[in-house]
């Protein structure tokens, strides 16, 4: 690293210099768009087989599809927000770790069902997000008298617990981006307790 001159700078300065490892993820909190969008792109395909296969049709018209289809773009650009995420200190990660202890019979360090979400909620720094905003993109799940309807798909009056509006594909790239910042393969001295977790939260019961 070298400063504007071109000189390499003291370890005091590049101490003050430091900064974090960060990344971005785009996530479109509209997962419905994305279904009818790949519904129009597929009636848009259909309509130019069907004319390659009868050229007394003539020349296929798309105009009324592509019309649509950029229309359900604009709407998915509209509802897709970039969020930051930033690695985490030593002390904030090891604090993380501790604070999510692995399920009793269970082969891992941590607890993967606590400690992913934490994750992401400790990595993201942009937007900016309340507690209200988490709970409703992360869920949430409360003890309450008998069963829970995520476990058991059963009406419970008293179960409050909350969707997730994160889906599982959003919240693996935000949980993989949160996981390679802390421990990226390039990295000059390599996270080994991030491998550690994974190999253990993989081979889990």
């Amino acid at each position: 690293m070298s400063n504007r001159n071109g000189r390499k700078p003291s370890i005091k300065q590049a101490i003050k210099q430091a900064k974090p490892s960060e990344a971005t993820v785009a996530v479109c909190l509209r997962g419905d768009l994305v279904q009818k969008l790949h519904e129009l792109e597929q009636t848009r395909i259909d309509i130019l087989g069907t004319a390659a296969m009868d050229s007394m049709l003539g020349p296929p018209d798309t105009s009324e599809v592509d019309a649509e289809i950029e229309k359900v773009k604009e709407e998915q650009r509209a509802h897709t927000f970039d969020f930051r995420l930033r690695e985490l200190d030593y002390r904030r990660w090891d604090k993380l770790e501790t604070s999510h202890p692995p399920r009793d019979g269970h082969n891992e360090r941590v607890n993967p069902d606590t400690f992913f979400p934490a994750l992401i909620r400790a990595s993201v720094v942009e937007p900016r997000l309340d507690n209200e905003d988490w709970a409703d993109l992360l869920g949430v799940r409360r003890t309450h008298p008998g069963d829970c309807r995520f476990d058991t798909e059963t009406d419970n009056e008293h179960c409050t617990c909350r969707d997730a509006v994160l889906s599982k594909s959003q919240f693996g790239m935000l949980t993989d981006t949160a996981v390679a910042l802390n421990g990226r393969k390039d990295a000059a001295v390599p996270f080994s307790a991030i491998a550690s977790i994974l190999r253990q939260v993989s081979t889990s019961g």
